[in-house]
């Protein structure tokens, strides 16, 4: 029987209304954009950038956070929160589709950040760029460990800090998905125009 005994998150500073979010870009958005982005049920985002608004409309990058700041906070707070002995942690898994850098992994990273900590004599297993089902996989990695090593514990570690991947917005005019569709098939734009407004949205 595996069991969870901790979890612990960590979001940026950084936060902004989707009001907000849309009053600054509104004269780029279409209505039916503007209507889909406020009917999603998400009140407020995160971003790893403290300038998000101005970074979508062309100004520089501000960011004040990142995937690995997450992740090593989440991690401290979740082996805190628990209280137990982190020697008797025996692996650790960090995924992650949205890494600071490619080389070193955020796993290396956090070991490296938690000094004290984690274990030093903790496996680790690094998990990137693999998509959305790396969350399980990485579920099923601590699952195959745990049943192989009774007594050890595994942390699992998800982080992602997606804004920094988003292209600022730069064209006068975006549209919803099914706006664009129906403008391809009345002919209002071709197929290279329709798969350039998609890969943007």
């Amino acid at each position: 029987m595996i069991s969870m005994i901790s979890a612990s998150t960590a979001t940026p500073q950084s936060r902004i209304g989707t009001t907000e979010l849309v009053a600054s870009m509104m004269h780029k958005l279409s209505p039916e954009l503007i209507n889909t982005i406020c009917t999603l049920g998400v009140e407020n985002r995160y971003s790893a950038m403290d300038n998000y608004t101005d970074f979508l409309t062309g100004a520089p990058m501000n960011a004040i956070s990142s995937t690995t700041e997450m992740g090593v906070s989440a991690t401290r707070k979740c082996i805190e929160e628990w209280g137990g002995d982190p020697t008797q942690i025996g692996l650790l898994i960090a995924a992650t589709n949205t890494p600071d850098q490619m080389l070193p992994c955020l796993a290396s990273e956090v070991m490296a950040r938690t000094h004290g900590l984690l274990p030093r004599s903790l496996s680790t297993v690094s998990m990137q760029s693999q998509g959305c089902s790396v969350m399980l996989k990485s579920v099923e990695v601590a699952q195959w460990y745990l049943a192989a090593n009774p007594g050890k514990m595994a942390v699992v570690l998800m982080s992602e800090a997606h804004t920094p991947f988003v292209a600022p917005l730069l064209r006068n005019e975006y549209y919803g998905f099914r706006e664009i569709a129906r403008m391809r098939k009345s002919g209002m734009i071709d197929d290279v125009e329709f798969e350039q407004q998609r890969i943007e949205m």
